[in-house]
């Protein structure tokens, strides 16, 4: 029989003090911003071992995707006329929202097309959002535009961009939607598309969480010039952008 010596209160009392010790050493050390998991003893665990363990908790948390038209009924094609990119014939005025998480670059609430006007006018209304998975998102053609939405502001995946339209080089009422690399500059044949959405989109509606992250890397990887400033560069003035000024002009 294993003999046990001092009051239980006692011990239970001693315990909590050392865990309470432990966890203000180690809140302490890490600036307060860390929080000790219940059943993991704080003392074992190391500044280092812990800011690996929020890194990698952040890694593990998927960029969400979703998709961008609130309709029963949202048909889209799957080819487009001379570059990649994929339009929805939907009537004006259906809403728009995010189909990713991630960041306001570009609003353009001014209609400023005409034939003779630079190609990066064609757009019409425009919102681009530079998806946390790094690829930039063009929604195109808005009737209007979310009036709170600003450059710089962040947005979640089913946040209102607006509602489809049929402004700039428009025929009917439709939403244009093209995803290209991040690039640093306002080069409007990479922001327009440069790979195909509509496998993208079959996964979105489906409910499936498919970035195409990895597909514009590898578009990159082929095109190692792809941002360069020997592009067609088209700044447009009055345009609200995340570009900063002189830059691609």
């Amino acid at each position: 029989m294993i003999r046990r010596t001092g009051s239980p209160r006692l011990d239970a009392t001693a315990r909590a003090v050392a865990v309470a010790l432990a966890v203000t050493v180690l809140v302490t050390g890490l600036g307060g911003s860390a929080v000790a998991e219940e059943g993991v003893a704080p003392a074992a665990i190391g500044v280092a071992d812990a800011e690996t363990s929020v890194s990698a908790t952040r890694e593990a948390v998927p960029v969400r995707h979703g998709f961008p038209i609130v309709s029963r009924s949202a048909p889209y094609d799957r080819s487009h006329h001379d570059y990649p990119a994929t339009d929805f014939a939907v009537p004006c005025g259906t809403p728009v929202v995010a189909t990713v998480d991630g960041v306001v670059w570009e609003v353009d609430r001014i209609d400023r097309w005409n034939p003779s006007a630079s190609p990066s006018t064609r757009g019409g209304r425009t919102v681009v959002i530079d998806g946390d998975d790094g690829v930039r998102y063009l929604f195109a053609h808005f009737s209007t535009i979310t009036p709170s939405l600003a450059v710089g502001q962040r947005v979640a995946v089913g946040d209102r961009l607006g509602g489809v339209g049929t402004t700039g080089r428009s025929t009917g009422c439709h939403l244009h939607l093209g995803l290209s690399p991040q690039c640093p500059t306002r080069v409007w044949d990479r922001l327009a598309g440069t790979i195909w959405p509509w496998p993208y989109l079959d996964a979105w509606r489906a409910g499936e969480n498919l970035s195409p992250g990895p597909e514009i890397e590898a578009w990159l990887a082929r095109h190692p010039d792809g941002c360069s400033a020997t592009a067609v560069v088209s700044p447009v003035a009055g345009v609200t952008t995340g570009v900063e000024p002189g830059l691609g002009e």
